[in-house]
């Protein structure tokens, strides 16, 4: 089963469709991705890690603990970017800029235990 749907246009319709600037022709698709990407974006939050929940808290120096601008919890910390171009709309699902930057990942070769 299939469904067909034509859609026919005159010269005078495809002229005023082509005066919309093409941004905003492409606003309605973005606002869809952006709505698309808010439940990855939430499951993002509760993957990243966290050294309040882990316990890596404990084993930070005490120089490193003092400094506050590095203690960062990754969950609060990511977001959802949109941008726009003249092909389409991207979604960029991630940290956000500055403080998810500056999140502390354990990279070493035990990595860390879920």
């Amino acid at each position: 089963m299939s469904i067909k749907i034509d859609f026919t246009f005159d010269e005078y319709q495809i002229a005023k469709l082509t005066q919309i600037p093409e941004l905003l022709r492409l606003g309605p698709a973005e606002r869809c991705l952006k709505a698309m990407a808010k439940p990855i974006a939430e499951r993002a939050k509760s993957l990243a890690p966290s050294s309040r929940v882990t316990g890596t808290r404990k084993k930070w120096s005490a120089k490193f603990n003092k400094d506050a601008k590095w203690q960062i919890d990754s969950g609060k910390q990511m977001g959802i970017k949109t941008i726009r171009h003249n092909k389409g709309a991207r979604v960029y699902i991630g940290a956000k800029w500055p403080k998810g930057n500056k999140q502390q990942f354990d990279a070493s070769p035990k990595g860390r235990r879920h």
